[in-house]
């Protein structure tokens, strides 16, 4: 028996027919409501030709609207639920093919990061992780369509969960992850609240798909990683980034991750990227105590490296004299602004960075720089590392037996009397060359220290009254301009 409609039904129909649907369901709400419904055979006949031109989201807004006017017709309801399944699995297949296409970005990115230098790999990296994020929004709003239509699908949920950790959207995927337990918990399954034959316990359906890739990143992480450290371990530093480059542009908030690289590249003596790294995982946890812990460690590390360079370009430097030297006070002196970044009151660094602004013939700057090192310590005495080779002071270390207190009369000479004039500075270069074979000749010979303090002596007082006038002058307070 042939359906007949009515004129309003047929344009309708045909607006649909012709692929202008908004303008028909403008003309259903105006013609039609609760109180005076469409009638069934129109309502199947609409949905058909949608289904026919694969319009699945048409079809949805369809039938989601004329169900609202028809709430106890079965077949209405089950097209409904028809109409919800086909655009909820349609919403499903396109969220996870852009999920997809980011995976395939992600290692194609990985890759293309081989064999770059710190700077460009900076560079690519963040326009590497804007491109992928445009992407994991993408298929958010898709995900966010897909849990509309059908708020308790596990499918949609994890999806946005998914997207929500790559997006580093913490807050917003600790509510998901509750949610999906919470609906995992109550879904009914095929068996689960069913009992089967006698005897027979309950039975407990398997976890989904999407609930088992959840639960198992942070164990996948944890076994990548020990991967990688094995790999720090061998001294593979080259391969250690590649993997953390790889596993960190999937998971740019893994803290593990960002310390561990942090760390690789603080010894390959990379210590801006290192830095910027650590500073991200504060970011993201700062009260994370391996955060902490890492921050200091590298913070340590940076310092000895910069400490133990500048230390061997100084001395290169006052061995080759003014001239020939000054490259290597640049160096040093590049190292021991670093360092005092760290530890601004460092006494044997500032005292380096003197000497430095001295042979470089900044002597506004030395001067500043010996009044920072009078204030940090008006009564300072240095420490005495490798052997005189800090303090440089060859002879009275061997003849004092390396005692930091008498050591500081000679350091007092050399600093006020003789590095600030050329003359003096050529001789403590001349010094530096030679006095460390006089003092292995000494030894060689066994000749007593005690005779080397009996030549010194005069020295030796002669730097103590400096000493004792400096400190009785900066013992008072002071007024600097």
């Amino acid at each position: 028996m042939e359906v007949t409609f009515s004129p309003i039904e047929n344009k309708i129909l045909q607006l649909v027919v012709r692929n202008s649907f908004p303008a028909g369901m403008e003309l259903l709400k105006d013609s039609f409501g609760p109180t005076k419904p469409p009638a069934f055979d129109f309502i199947q006949r609409i949905f058909t030709e949608l289904n026919r031109q694969g319009r699945n989201r048409e079809a949805w807004d369809f039938m989601a609207q004329v169900a609202a006017w028809v709430q106890r017709h079965p077949e209405v309801q089950r097209m409904l639920e028809t109409a919800r399944r086909i655009y909820y699995d349609s919403l499903l297949v396109e969220g996870n093919s852009v999920m997809e296409a980011a995976r395939q970005k992600l290692q194609v990115f990985a890759e293309s990061l081989e064999g770059m230098d710190a700077l460009h790999r900076d560079r690519v990296e963040k326009e590497n992780r804007q491109t992928l994020e445009d992407l994991y929004r993408e298929a958010l709003d898709i995900y966010r369509l897909a849990h509309e239509v059908s708020p308790r699908a596990l499918g949609a949920l994890t999806g946005m969960f998914r997207c929500h950790k790559e997006l580093r959207n913490q807050a917003e995927a600790a509510q998901l992850s509750q949610l999906i337990e919470e609906v995992y918990a109550e879904e009914p399954g095929d068996d689960k609240g069913r009992k089967g034959g006698e005897g027979e316990e309950e039975e407990t359906p398997s976890p989904t798909p999407e609930l088992l890739e959840i639960r198992s990143v942070p164990a996948d992480l944890e076994i990548e990683m020990r991967r990688i450290q094995e790999m720090f371990d061998r001294g593979d530093k080259d391969e250690t980034i590649a993997a953390l480059d790889l596993l960190l542009l999937g998971n740019p908030q893994f803290i593990p991750g960002l310390l561990l690289k942090a760390r690789v590249l603080a010894s390959r003596r990379e210590f801006r990227p290192a830095q910027r790294l650590i500073d991200e995982a504060t970011r993201i946890d700062s009260r994370d105590k391996r955060v902490q812990e890492a921050r200091i460690e590298f913070l340590e590390h940076k310092f000895k490296l910069l400490v133990a360079g500048a230390s061997d370009f100084l001395d290169q430097g006052l061995r080759l004299g003014t001239l020939l030297g000054r490259s290597f006070f640049e160096r040093a002196l590049v190292c021991i602004n670093q360092g005092l970044e760290i530890c601004p009151d460092d006494l044997t660094l500032l005292d380096q960075r003197y000497t430095c602004l001295v042979y470089l013939d900044r002597m506004e700057e030395a001067r500043e720089a010996r009044k920072d090192l009078y204030i940090a310590s008006p009564q300072y005495v240095a420490s005495f590392e490798r052997e005189n080779r800090s303090a440089l002071c060859f002879l009275a270390g061997f003849a004092y037996e390396g005692r930091p207190g008498p050591l500081e009369a000679f350091r007092t000479l050399r600093r006020e009397w003789l590095v600030p004039f050329r003359p003096g500075r050529a001789f403590v270069s001349w010094y530096c060359r030679n006095a460390p074979g006089w003092v292995a000749l000494a030894r060689a010979c066994r000749w007593p220290p005690s005779l080397f303090r009996a030549l010194l002596a005069p020295l030796y007082l002669l730097g103590s009254c400096l000493n004792r006038h400096r400190r009785s002058r900066h013992s008072r307070p002071t007024r600097w301009a």
